[in-house]
């Protein structure tokens, strides 16, 4: 059992200036993927790579512009309303920040049972004891229960909202950026509860995230976006091996001297595992632009490499 994706695309459409002229925004461009059972695909990229709208036309929120997202071999598109119900049960959305996904004048338990109470699935005991198989599940005390979120600290509400996401034991996971919103030192719990569900219930995980070497530690396969398009794609052990690293200001010595100097524009050759060469020759082509800008401004730039340490 496999959900893909297939060429697909995403425009918005918006009107602006004073004629009111239509315009354009491609947020997804010619995209594919595959999610098979029991594995993980990390999807990274900067914020306005698209992403999260990705992650969208994967949980069928929204309908793609060109291609189609595929459940079990059949096109979305086509489902009726049986079909669409048993795919909402089968693929389960685990969003970026807990505090606005949940409603806080809800207690825990009419939280994490409000999917049951949709399908009409069992009594009020039989929902509660259920929540609270789920709470251990992602090892929260049942007593969470009867709180209420603002009780709650930001790695516990994310716990939450994985077990609400539980709730009717789905195949898929589709995770937009569930660690943006938490603290460091609560990241590394939340990834290892990830992988935790994914040995016990064989879940399949769509994993999205700026980090990319959380990405490539949780998944199978990472697709890389840029601008809307896959820069690159690769095992996860293999996702950007020497990546062109971001460029930040170089911190200022004793006496107000620029430590380090300015790197070669980062190289990218066009063959390199990208889908398309133009995505590689518009992401070196920003690089440029970075490089003219700051140099203009007498700001040298310094390479991060992936241990995050700079590098002089």
């Amino acid at each position: 059992m496999t959900l893909s994706g297939e060429h697909l695309g995403k425009r918005f459409e918006a009107r602006r200036g004073r004629r009111d002229q239509p315009t354009h925004t491609v947020a997804v461009d010619d995209v594919s993927f595959a999610l098979p059972a029991g594995t993980t695909l990390g999807v990274v990229g900067e914020s306005g790579s698209g992403k999260s709208t990705l992650a969208r036309l994967a949980l069928g929120l929204l309908a793609p512009s060109q291609g189609e997202v595929r459940f079990e071999g059949d096109p979305l598109t086509g489902f009726d309303r049986a079909r669409r119900r048993a795919f909402r049960r089968a693929v389960a959305p685990v969003f970026q920040d807990p505090r606005s996904a949940l409603n806080w004048r809800h207690s825990i338990e009419t939280i994490t049972t409000e999917p049951l109470v949709n399908v009409r699935d069992g009594n009020r005991r039989s929902r509660r004891e259920r929540a609270a198989r789920l709470l251990e599940q992602v090892h929260l005390p049942r007593r969470v229960l009867d709180q209420r979120p603002a009780e709650l600290s930001g790695g516990m509400l994310q716990r939450v909202a994985i077990a609400r996401a539980l709730a009717l034991e789905p195949r898929y996971l589709i995770c937009d950026e569930p660690l943006s919103a938490l603290d460091v030192s609560v990241q590394a719990g939340v990834v290892n509860l990830l992988l935790e569900l994914q040995a016990g219930r064989g879940l399949a995980i769509m994993f999205i995230s700026h980090d990319l070497a959380v990405v490539r530690h949780i998944s199978d396969r990472v697709l890389v976006m840029y601008r809307g398009r896959v820069l690159e794609q690769a095992p996860g052990r293999a996702a950007l091996p020497h990546p062109a690293p971001p460029l930040h200001p170089a911190p200022a010595g004793p006496a107000g001297l620029r430590l380090g100097s300015r790197p070669p524009v980062a190289e990218l050759p066009a063959e390199s595992h990208g889908q398309r060469g133009s995505v590689v020759t518009a992401y070196q082509n920003r690089q440029r632009l970075l490089h003219e800008r700051m140099e203009q401004r007498g700001v040298d730039l310094v390479f991060v490499p992936p241990s995050g340490d700079l590098e002089y």
